[in-house]
């Protein structure tokens, strides 16, 4: 495993003691919430969350935590749960939920976030166009192709989640999402 554990779950000592990969000290949520005491200018961004009421007691910094959410139903259970800015994933809302449902959830309630599969963006480039008149900030992932990524910023997406793209290669040009 990346910890070096033979466990699946390994004990809190054993998390905070091991490096992954052997390169990288591992974090919990009060080293996160101290670092972004320290950051006032950075957000955080995740997923594969599902306990939305423990994220919100111990990091401090809400107004700048967006958690990608994959139903309609859990966009608005982070909320209740707050959860500023949910970002729902839009292939598994609409896989989880039923077009029907995503649309209704995307005409009531403000979504600020929605993340979509770079293979899907052709599918639904008429949603996406609408969603970005509706100030939605919309990022794709995952792509790292420099063309892709230049012909989508600032056109059909905002940003992208990438794994290794050069910044300077693209500008996006767009300032919906800069208004928090």
């Amino acid at each position: 495993m990346a910890t070096g554990s033979r466990s699946l779950e390994p004990s809190y000592h054993e998390f905070k003691n091991t490096l992954l990969f052997n390169s990288y000290r591992t974090v919990d949520l009060a080293d996160l919430d101290r670092w972004f005491g320290q950051r006032p200018d950075a957000y955080l961004v995740t997923d594969k969350v599902t306990d939305f009421k423990s994220l919100t007691e111990g990091f401090f910094h809400a107004d700048r935590l967006i958690v990608e959410v994959f139903s309609s139903d859990d966009f608005r259970l982070a909320l209740r749960h707050g959860i500023k800015y949910p970002m729902l994933s839009l292939r598994s809302a609409l896989a989880n939920d039923g077009e029907a449902k995503v649309l209704e959830l995307l005409r009531t309630v403000p979504v600020k976030f929605v993340a979509v599969a770079s293979k899907v963006i052709r599918r639904h480039r008429d949603l996406l166009r609408d969603m970005r008149r509706n100030h939605t900030c919309v990022y794709v992932f995952t792509s790292s192709d420099p063309d892709y990524l230049k012909t989508n910023i600032g056109q059909t997406v905002y940003g992208a989640y990438t794994d290794s793209w050069d910044l300077s290669i693209g500008t996006c040009t767009t300032r919906t999402c800069d208004t928090y």
